[in-house]
């Protein structure tokens, strides 16, 4: 199936987009990990954007001396080349990473070296030089006892396996990763953290073998773990769990609820790639191929084709794909089409016979080397016990890299969050014990509409202002009709008075200004009405005064840096 030869091709698509951050934000008091933090917002979907944030990284990284972030921006560049296909470019960074590990003497990044010098070799492809790099990786973490890269690198060489149809291997290596962290004693909460992470990786490698060796019941138990653990971790690793669910049940023929759940994907990762797209094509495509909606099957694989521009070495790929599109093209009767990818199906056949006859080539060479290292070990020493000799040596690429800035940033990302949470909270409860009314949100405009009030006489400057409040007082700014007109037409005035007083008093333009009193609005009700905090996200958006969950949503975190989601959750805890 295509989400088992795909493997190599999600680069970071599954990773939720984040909203921007606020236009007024002096980025120069931002620390080298919160430039670090946005740069890894940006990566998959905004590449203009990454590069700012990397160029302010690194450059904050060496005033600080930080030289780990600044070797994982250098692999951030890497990954950016490789997400425009530019591997020559990506091979040139991931080799300057390797140089400057070297360099500093730095373990962490030379085992992200190492890796990242794996996965760009896997997608040439070069399987053998592949693996080199993958047990470089390995041999380093376990000489530096980093137990959690270690873990990584054996979760990647597992998954490889998937690929690689050597599905037996697979479960074995995966079920030694979940009785790792399963029985490891964990005692700091990032730690617990990642070892959280680590299991739903595992769990969901452990469902996708079992769906390929048509055990299903084992296959369902996995996936129920994997849904528990889910869902008290980060919204995009729900995206997972939908995904495997859909494979689940269009295994079982249940189409309309693999179409279902496919489609439910997207809500916590939307597509920020054409690469995501031509995945999600095909997993839509087959459902409707299935369901012997040959037409709708055509035209939904034929746009994922559109979107994303397959390159030659990428074609060893696409077997799946062409097979499903050649049969819909056939049955709809178009043989001409039928023909023509059932020849590229054909040919696509050959070369992905080639990369799996190179990776189990480069499999057995290098279970050979390592057999041969340990009997020269047990030769030279008889006590040695022959831990590591049956290593899986093939894998996934580029969702494990994924997968390790989750595991990574996760953790950080959700403490930024906690921290600004309390930080409102004593702002808030500061105004509520001194009974000072002030507002808690007070946006400043940098570019103004209006720039002088002179022509404005002081009696109808302090007759708009008096019609502001008595407008705030009524709430008025919850209406949806609440635009500028409407408001200079109540205080009875008009549209130009009304901005040059809002510009030269308030310092903010219109919009600016009910959007401030709706997020103050929104903060201090969802804190004290938990009947409002029952509400959808588009309910409360709606009787804010906007018409979208998602521009609510947006202003919201511009200006409190929260998600309203995560807001109301806090809230709902304390």
């Amino acid at each position: 199936m295509l989400q088992g030869k795909f493997l190599i091709k999600l680069i970071f698509c599954f990773l939720i987009p984040f909203s921007g951050l606020a236009q007024k934000l002096n980025y120069d008091e931002l620390s080298a990990d919160e430039l670090q933090d946005s740069l890894t917002k940006y990566l998959t979907y905004d590449k203009e954007k990454a590069l700012f944030f990397g160029e302010l990284c690194e450059k904050k990284a060496k005033e600080d001396g930080n030289i780990e972030i600044q070797g994982l921006v250098i692999e951030a560049y890497s990954i950016l080349h490789l997400y425009d296909k530019n591997i020559d470019q990506a091979i040139f960074e991931s080799e300057r990473l390797m140089a400057f590990a070297k360099k500093h003497e730095n373990d962490v990044l030379l085992i992200h070296a190492n890796l990242l010098g794996g996965d760009l070799q896997f997608s040439i492809p070069n399987s053998s030089k592949a693996i080199t790099y993958y047990n470089a990786a390995l041999e380093i973490a376990k000489k530096s006892n980093n137990d959690l890269l270690r873990e990584v690198t054996l979760s990647k060489l597992a998954s490889l396996h998937i690929f690689s149809e050597d599905h037996a291997k697979a479960i074995e290596a995966t079920k030694k990763n979940v009785a790792f962290y399963s029985s490891r004693q964990i005692d700091s909460l990032y730690t617990r953290d990642i070892k959280d992470l680590s299991i739903i990786k595992s769990l969901l490698y452990l469902s996708i073998s079992y769906q390929k060796i048509d055990q299903l019941d084992s296959a369902k138990y996995y996936h129920n773990r994997l849904k528990l653990v889910a869902l008290d971790g980060d919204s995009c690793l729900m995206y997972f769990v939908y995904l495997n669910q859909a494979e689940i049940d269009f295994i079982e023929g249940n189409f309309n609820e693999a179409k279902r759940n496919y489609q439910k994907t997207l809500d916590f990762c939307p597509p920020a790639s054409s690469l995501f797209w031509l995945n999600h094509a095909y997993r839509l495509g087959k459902v409707e191929h299935g369901m012997r909606n040959f037409s709708a099957a055509i035209q939904i694989l034929e746009d994922g084709l559109a979107a994303y521009e397959v390159t030659p070495e990428e074609e060893g790929y696409m077997l799946d794909y062409y097979e499903i599109i050649a049969d819909s093209y056939k049955e709809n009767g178009n043989f001409e089409k039928a023909h023509f990818y059932f020849e590229k199906y054909l040919n696509t056949k050959d070369e992905f016979s080639k990369i799996k006859d190179d990776v189990n080539a480069s499999l057995r060479a290098q279970e050979l080397a390592d057999y041969k290292s340990e009997l020269n070990k047990l030769a030279r020493a008889k006590n040695i016990q022959n831990n590591y000799l049956n290593y899986v040596l093939l894998g996934s690429s580029i969702l494990i890299l994924g997968l390790l800035f989750l595991l990574l940033r996760f953790y950080r990302l959700r403490k930024k969050d906690e921290l600004r949470f309390n930080l409102l909270m004593d702002k808030l409860n500061n105004i509520e014990q001194t009974k000072i009314v002030q507002p808690i949100v007070d946006s400043k405009d940098t570019v103004l509409e209006e720039k002088s009030t002179n022509d404005i006489s002081e009696e109808i400057k302090t007759q708009i202002i008096d019609g502001l409040k008595y407008l705030e007082e009524k709430e008025y700014f919850l209406s949806v009709d609440c635009n500028s007109y409407n408001v200079a037409k109540k205080i009875k005035t008009n549209t130009t008075y009304l901005s040059k007083v809002l510009n030269m008093e308030f310092e903010k333009n219109f919009n600016t200004y009910i959007n401030d009193l709706r997020i103050n609005y929104a903060i201090v009700r969802l804190k004290n009405d938990r009947q409002f905090r029952s509400y959808s996200i588009q309910a409360i958006a709606e009787e804010l005064g906007y018409k979208s969950g998602d521009s609510f949503a947006k202003y919201f975190k511009l200006h409190t840096q929260l998600n309203p989601s995560f807001y109301i959750k806090q809230l709902n805890n304390l």
